[in-house]
Formats: C-alpha cells, sequence, structure tokens
C-alpha cells in the first residue's frame, strides 16, 4: 500500500504543475484547496480531425461491473473498490479503451447529477456529467483519451443527451491542454475548502449559467 502511494505521489509531482502539487501535499494533511473550471464539451465544440479519426489498435467498449478488476492494477492511482461499485450503483457510464483484454484508458458520466463536491445539481434528461479521463501511462501521449472522450461524446447524443458537463483543477495542465484539444469553452470557475473535514465551503452550482448559450468562437 505505501509503495502504491509513493508511486502516485511520484506521478503527481511529474505530470503536476508545482502549485497542483503542493495543493496534493495539502491534502495528504487533510487540508483541501481547489480551485477548479467548469467545462461544457460535445461534438458540437470538438474539432474536425476527432470526427475522422480511428486507432486501429485498440477496441471502445463499456466497462461494467464485472471488469471491475482491470481498475484495481494501475500503479499510478489509487482506486478504491467501493467508489467504483458507488458509480455502478448510481447508474454512472464508463467507456473504456480495451487492448488485449485490458483496460488501458477510460472515462465515466454520470447522468443523475452534476456530483463535484459542493458545486451539485441534479441533471435534465439532455445532460452529463463528464468525469474521471485516465490513460494508463505507458498509452499516453497516443490521443487515445481524445479519442474515447468523442465516441462518449456519439454514445450520450444517441440517448438524446447532447449538454455535457465537465470539471478540471485550475492547475492541472495536462487536463487543461486536453480540455483545450476538445474545444471545451469554460463556464463557470469556482474553488473548495476542507479543513480536516471539519470545515467545508465552497462554490456553489450555477445551472442556469451553465445552460445559457455559449458564445461561438
Amino acid at each position: 500500500m505505501m509503495s502504491k502511494r509513493i508511486k502516485y505521489y511520484i506521478s503527481k509531482f511529474k505530470y503536476d504543475t508545482f502549485p497542483q502539487f503542493l495543493l496534493d501535499i495539502l491534502k495528504a494533511l487533510h487540508i483541501w484547496i481547489d480551485p477548479f473550471y467548469i467545462f461544457r464539451e460535445g461534438t458540437e465544440f470538438a474539432p474536425s480531425e476527432l470526427k475522422s479519426r480511428k486507432i486501429d489498435e485498440i477496441n471502445i467498449g463499456f466497462a461494467k461491473r464485472e471488469h471491475l478488476p482491470l481498475f484495481l492494477h494501475f500503479t499510478d492511482r489509487p482506486a478504491l473498490r467501493k467508489k467504483l461499485n458507488e458509480r455502478f450503483d448510481n447508474g454512472d457510464i464508463c467507456l473504456a479503451a480495451w487492448e488485449d483484454g485490458k483496460i488501458i484508458g477510460f472515462t465515466w458520466a454520470d447522468l443523475k447529477e452534476f456530483s463535484f463536491k459542493t458545486y451539485r445539481f441534479p441533471l435534465q434528461e439532455n445532460e452529463a456529467y463528464l468525469y474521471d479521463a485516465y490513460t494508463s501511462p505507458e498509452y499516453r501521449g497516443k490521443r487515445i483519451a481524445d479519442y474515447l472522450r468523442y465516441q462518449l461524446y456519439l454514445v450520450l447524443a444517441e440517448q438524446g443527451r447532447n449538454t455535457l458537463y465537465s470539471m478540471t483543477m485550475r492547475f492541472n495542465p495536462p487536463a487543461l491542454r486536453f480540455k483545450r484539444y476538445l474545444g471545451a469553452p469554460v463556464v463557470d470557475s469556482g474553488i473548495l475548502f476542507n479543513v480536516f473535514g471539519l470545515l467545508k465551503f465552497g462554490t456553489s452550482a450555477h445551472p442556469d449559467k451553465l445552460r445559457a448559450p455559449v458564445p461561438r468562437r
């Protein structure tokens, strides 16, 4: 367990900015300071090249509860079986990239609630909250995350869900570059504080603001 935690922080130091790394150290001390952006996503914002891209060596398909053990072997992130079960219990969907029978990347969608800490509100039937986009380290740099996310847009569009939201921490350059490539505009921002689990406060949700038309660039 300790070796996994050490590998996790080494990975965080490698991929995150110094401010984000400091915030993660504070989290280890049970002091959470989380500035964040809220994005709108979807096919309407995505670059045209994503519409025709195909990655032949991987398959795209849903990950289900029976695939849960495949989420637990990633060394650079903690994976809690209980948390994953709660996602499936909630009806969240997970679209995964597969190679040789193993999951190499995934992205999740909550169809019921925008469920980020204090920034929460019930979703309408045409909405979804996208979260936890991940690619295994040895497959990064191949734009698998972009391709997988676009495929999730298509899956949700088939369900009539074309208004998609996501959240990204302000000091997470890889995630911000991911959203920038997807063409996702920022529609809100906020910050959350949590001190020792006793004092919790932060930005509340602004669903009307998120649902307003997004100006074309």
